[in-house]
C-alpha cells in the first residue's frame, strides 16, 4: 500500500477493554474516526461524512451509522474501511453513505 492509501491510525484500542462505554467514550471514538475520515487524502469532501455510533450496551453490538456524501463507490468503501480498520472490526458498521450523481 502506498502512503497516499495508507489509513490514518487512531488510538481507539483503550475503549475496547471496557464492558459498557459511557457518552463521554462513545463522543471521544466518534471525534478520533471523524479525524481520520477528515485526514485521509482520498476523501474529496470529508465534511459530506459523518459518523454517528448507536449505543447498545456492549460496544461491539453498536452501530457506527456511516452517514453523508461522497464522490463515487470508492470513497464510500474507503471511509468503511477507514471505520473498520480504526475499530478493529470491533463494532457494526452501517453504510448509510449517498454517491452523488
Amino acid at each position: 500500500m502506498t502512503n497516499s492509501n495508507r489509513i490514518p491510525p487512531v488510538v481507539v484500542a483503550k475503549f475496547f477493554q471496557s464492558v459498557n462505554f459511557d457518552d463521554t467514550e462513545i463522543e471521544e471514538i466518534t471525534r478520533k474516526l471523524q479525524e481520520a475520515i477528515i485526514d485521509d487524502p482520498i476523501i474529496s469532501d470529508p465534511s459530506a461524512v459523518s459518523v454517528a455510533i448507536e449505543k447498545t450496551g456492549l460496544f461491539k453490538d453498536g452501530i457506527a451509522h456511516l452517514v453523508g456524501s461522497v464522490r463515487n463507490e470508492e470513497e464510500s468503501r474507503r471511509v468503511e474501511e477507514i471505520v473498520t480498520r480504526n475499530t478493529r472490526g470491533e463494532i457494526n458498521i452501517s453504510n448509510e453513505l449517498q454517491v452523488k450523481s
